[in-house]
């Protein structure tokens, strides 16, 4: 549908634009469109073994190992469910396969995650293992190397994803805790010093892989509204955000993760199409074959 206007009409109207345009406007909606403050603006990078996560005027992120561990309902028992164990094991290494595929580590199921875990509160750094039944960051490492019988060491995510080998709901739970207890503190983790309640009028921006999966993205932006509370969030992609980190506008990325790497060119600050590859190996297939 076409206007036209007349003469005396487009006059009018370009009367009204000049008052209108020479005004200032009013002072409700400059504060509208006044940005969130830095400190209240936290930041999130996961990755397949490590989460990077700080608030936007942070010198440094804060990087945790992105994993949780889960106590045991109860340890196996008997000489032969250890041999049984072991020899599988065995194969594994023999195979070069990795133990989860042949179902050494059975997850537990999603009720039992959540009435397991406790307030953040009783599981800090300075309590033992024998304390709590959840642990994040490098106190579930090192509590799953210690005792493998009795805790379930679980990554929530797999090259540069979602991981598939359980169900939505456990790593959903495992995500909310490890982010929680990164940003507030609590099972094993520092955190960065953000109180719980400020997480409420905070603002979040999510950093993703480039070629992150649409419904990773959407499910994870529904934890950080849900689970965290936040009051906004912005998705963005690995490599625009090093282009904006290092102050270019132009550059060819590459991302080597543990599991996963990318490359992409950007040019003045959009991906190109056809210019992006993903691999299905990273840092740590280079040390397996070092």
């Amino acid at each position: 549908m076409h206007l036209a206007l007349t003469p005396p009409a487009a006059a009018n109207a370009a009367n009204a634009h000049a008052k209108t345009a020479s005004s200032p406007p009013p002072a409700d909606s400059r504060a509208s469109r006044a940005l969130p403050p830095m400190h209240s603006t936290i930041v999130l990078h996961p990755g397949s073994t490590s989460l990077r996560v700080g608030l936007a005027n942070s010198v440094e992120p804060l990087v945790v190992p992105h994993c949780i561990a889960w106590r045991r309902k109860s340890a196996p028992s008997g000489a032969g469910a250890a041999r049984a164990s072991d020899a599988l094991r065995s194969v594994a290494r023999a195979l070069r396969v990795s133990s989860a595929l042949l179902a050494l580590d059975e997850p537990p199921s999603a009720p039992a995650l959540a009435s397991a875990a406790p307030s953040p509160a009783a599981a800090t750094s300075g309590t033992t293992h024998s304390d709590v039944d959840v642990l994040v960051g490098e106190e579930a490492e090192r509590a799953a190397a210690q005792d493998p019988a009795v805790w379930w060491l679980f990554y929530p995510f797999e090259n540069g994803k979602i991981t598939e080998r359980t169900s939505w709901s456990v790593a959903r739970n495992a995500l909310s805790i490890i982010w929680r207890a990164a940003l507030c503190g609590g099972y094993g983790v520092a955190g960065c010093g953000v109180s719980p309640s400020e997480l409420g009028g905070a603002s979040a921006v999510l950093v993703l892989p480039d070629h992150f999966v649409r419904w990773d993205g959407s499910a994870l932006v529904e934890l950080l509204f849900d689970d965290l509370g936040v009051a906004a969030a912005l998705v963005h992609e690995e490599s625009l955000c090093a282009c904006l980190g290092a102050g270019v506008s132009s550059a060819c990325v590459v991302d080597m993760g543990a599991q996963s790497t990318t490359v992409c060119c950007v040019d003045e600050m959009q991906p190109m199409h056809g210019a992006r590859m993903p691999l299905r190996y990273g840092g740590d297939h280079l040390d397996y074959c070092l």
